[in-house]
């Protein structure tokens, strides 16, 4: 990798699941990398054992860029915006407790801004209500 921009790359995500199947709206943002996205996903799970479940989805996204870097240096673009969109596959592997969800996510996305695609692993805690 040629350049890593650091900052906090946040997702938000609202959803229901009703038997084996989850939808949901997200939206996300990287401030430092000048971008955010939003968009919908659908998964289908299956229980592993009692509180250990395996989802398999695809993302729609829409991702709005600002700005660009170059050479590792986030630079904001003066009078446009750049719109992209694709769909991706997701895994997430998700530990259940009581008052939280622990989720292993990996998924292949689209990077517009250095024209390849990225297979990102994440970690994600759900808050039960």
């Amino acid at each position: 990798m040629k350049y890593q921009i650091n900052g906090l790359d946040f997702d938000i995500e609202v959803g229901a699941i009703h038997q084996k199947a989850a939808v949901y709206a997200f939206y996300g943002a990287f401030p430092n990398a000048y971008y955010h996205n939003y968009g919908f996903g659908v998964d289908y799970y299956f229980n592993i054992s009692q509180n250990i479940y395996l989802y398999l989805g695809n993302q729609y996204h829409v991702v709005i860029r600002t700005g660009t870097h170059v050479n590792g240096i986030a630079v904001k673009y003066k009078h446009r915006e750049i719109t992209d969109s694709y769909v991706n596959p997701i895994a997430k592997l998700s530990l259940d407790t009581k008052w939280i969800t622990i989720d292993l996510i990996s998924k292949l996305i689209e990077r517009n801004d250095i024209s390849s695609r990225v297979f990102e692993v994440s970690v994600g805690l759900t808050k039960k209500f």
